[in-house]
């Protein structure tokens, strides 16, 4: 009789435990997907070291789209080093991040913005997720230098879409020369403001490549004499 118990006993170990292998064979890939939605998460709400967002902003006024940036009207720059680019741009108006950030309630904005340019992705995410949606008003254009860190670019197009900009564009700076390279044109679909690409072309993504700029505009310009000039 004890040995008929042990040789039940080990059948259902064995049994335990190629159930528990299956198991987590079938739920490997949910676990997966909820690990990198937490992850994604912890980037958007937990703010980087200062010294980080400080770095990389100093990296993108080195390589501004300037030909692009001194054709816009109303120009407001948000950026811990916003106030730099009053001497190259004289016109511009700036908004210290680092005031809104430090604000106890959602960003008020009292006069509408002709078109935004923030120095670095993290601003941009965290300003639209504290912008009462009601306040949103935005005439031209939004330019943000990012490298997709916070939002993933579907995700940050789809936002931009339905928020009622009918182009968004990806612009890099020729270091040497200064000129404009255009990328990976997308207007909204109907109905549901998805990006629809028209141009599927990708600038490069490796460390030693180009800042990336993405411009979002209220206007599609694609193909226009002004596209042209721009790019």
């Amino acid at each position: 009789m004890n040995l008929l118990r042990k040789i039940i006993a080990r059948f259902i170990e064995l049994l335990a435990e190629r159930l528990l292998r299956d198991l987590e064979q079938c739920l490997r890939p949910s676990f997966l997907a909820l690990h990198a939605r937490i992850d994604e998460l912890d980037r958007a709400l937990v703010p980087p070291f200062l010294a980080t967002v400080l770095k990389t902003e100093m990296q993108n006024l080195g390589s501004l789209p300037m030909p692009l940036l001194k054709g816009l009207q109303e120009l407001t720059v948000i950026g811990y080093y916003a106030d730099d680019l009053k001497a190259i741009l004289p016109t511009c108006r700036v908004s210290p991040f680092s005031d809104w950030l430090g604000a106890g309630e959602a960003i008020r904005v009292e006069s509408p913005f002709g078109n935004l340019l923030f120095l670095d992705e993290y601003y941009f995410m965290r300003t639209m997720e504290r912008l009462l949606p009601a306040r949103i008003q935005i005439a031209d254009s939004i330019i943000v230098a990012t490298r997709f860190d916070y939002l993933p670019e579907t995700r940050c197009r789809s936002i931009l879409h339905q928020l009622g900009f009918m182009e968004i564009v990806l612009v890099t700076v020729d270091g040497l020369t200064g000129d404009l390279a255009t990328w990976a044109v997308s207007h909204d679909r109907p109905v549901s403001c998805d990006p629809l690409f028209i141009d599927q072309r990708r600038p490069l993504t490796e460390p030693e490549s180009p800042i990336i700029w993405l411009v979002a505009r209220k206007t599609a310009l694609h193909g226009s004499p002004e596209w042209t000039a721009n790019a």
